[in-house]
C-alpha cells in the first residue's frame, strides 16, 4: 500500500468535496427530464421521428435530456461505437450535422 503525505483532515476535506463535485455533476448534466423545457417524456417530438427506429428514438430522447454520448452508451449498455452509429443515423434523418442543429430543429419544432 502507497503511503500518502496528507493529513486525515485533508483526506476526509478531499472526501467531502468528491461528494459534492459528484453532486454538482448531476445536476448539471444529468438533470431529470422534468426539469428540462420541452424534453418530458410526455412532449411531442418532431414528427420525422417516425423515421427513426426504436433505439434511435431512445437514443434522440437522451441527447434532447442533454446526456452524452458516454452516458447514454452506459444507461442503454451498448457500446460507444453503437451509440455513435445510432447518432450518425439521427443526424442523416434530420438532415443535419451536429448536436446543436439536432437540438434547434427539435426545440423549434416543439414550441
Amino acid at each position: 500500500m502507497r503511503q500518502t503525505n496528507y493529513s486525515l483532515t485533508e483526506l476526509e476535506t478531499l472526501y467531502y468535496l468528491t461528494i459534492q463535485l459528484d453532486n454538482l455533476h448531476q445536476n448539471l448534466f444529468v438533470k431529470s427530464p422534468d426539469d428540462m423545457p420541452g424534453t418530458s417524456e410526455n412532449a411531442s417530438l418532431p414528427d420525422q421521428t417516425g423515421i427513426l427506429t426504436k433505439r434511435e428514438q431512445e437514443v434522440f430522447s437522451l441527447l434532447l435530456k442533454g446526456i452524452s454520448p458516454d452516458s447514454i452508451s452506459r444507461r442503454l449498455c451498448i457500446s460507444i461505437n453503437t451509440t455513435n452509429k445510432h447518432i450518425s443515423h439521427i443526424y442523416q434523418k434530420f438532415h443535419v450535422s451536429s448536436r446543436q442543429e439536432l437540438l434547434v430543429k427539435a426545440f423549434s419544432k416543439n414550441s
